[in-house]
């Protein structure tokens, strides 16, 4: 009889800890759920009851290709330019204001062979740009992108936006993408097209 206790108790011991410890995985995991903004390539996105609700898409594919390249100019200029545009929206329903940072990063798209591979030509500085405007006070000058990689992208922007109400306010930023002719030879990029899109990730959310 004081065997079958024991097994009874070990069972119901058993049972208690495995409660306890989905317990913890759900409570855990709410916590994660409740308290991260999740967000892919496709779009920024929260929606937790009174939680801040941020919402971004990213920009469309911006793609620059290179016409023959003749002699090399004494002064560099645009061969080809590209816009494209993107939209962060953001509403709260705290009772205090609510601010999200963001960083508008530039991609590049996987390309399926070397002229899809953008790497900047030796001695140049200003080749392929990108520059951003959204408003009179939030805007950035024209950035060179760094070299093709699908693991490693280009901060182009750190950008913040508020809420006081579950009213949704809205920022668009508008892109100018452009390709120069520079001074030096740029015979490696005859035949090229490079394509990327600017997106928004290391979204940070915290209300005063």
């Amino acid at each position: 009889m004081k065997e079958k206790n024991i097994g009874n108790h070990r069972v119901l011991s058993t049972a208690i800890t495995t409660v306890i410890f989905l317990a913890l995985i759900f409570t855990a995991t709410y916590a994660i759920v409740g308290a991260t903004i999740v967000y892919d390539d496709s779009n920024v996105t929260t929606d937790l009851a009174s939680r801040p609700i941020f919402t971004s898409t990213p920009s469309g594919p911006i793609s620059l290709e290179m016409p023959l390249l003749g002699t090399t100019p004494t002064e560099a200029y645009v061969l080809d330019t590209a816009s494209a545009s993107l939209s962060v929206a953001l509403s709260t329903g705290y009772s205090t204001s609510t601010t999200c940072t963001y960083d508008l990063i530039w991609k590049w798209n996987e390309a399926s062979d070397a002229n899809g591979q953008y790497f900047i030509t030796t001695g140049a500085t200003k080749e392929y740009t990108v520059s951003g405007t959204m408003d009179a006070s939030n805007s950035f000058e024209e950035t060179q992108l760094g070299n093709y990689s699908t693991s490693v992208n280009t901060l182009l922007y750190s950008g913040s936006i508020t809420a006081t109400s579950s009213s949704m306010v809205t920022q668009t930023w508008n892109f100018t993408a452009n390709f120069y002719k520079t001074t030096q030879i740029q015979t490696g990029h005859i035949g090229g097209s490079y394509a990327g899109q600017i997106i928004v990730e290391n979204v940070i959310c915290s209300n005063s």
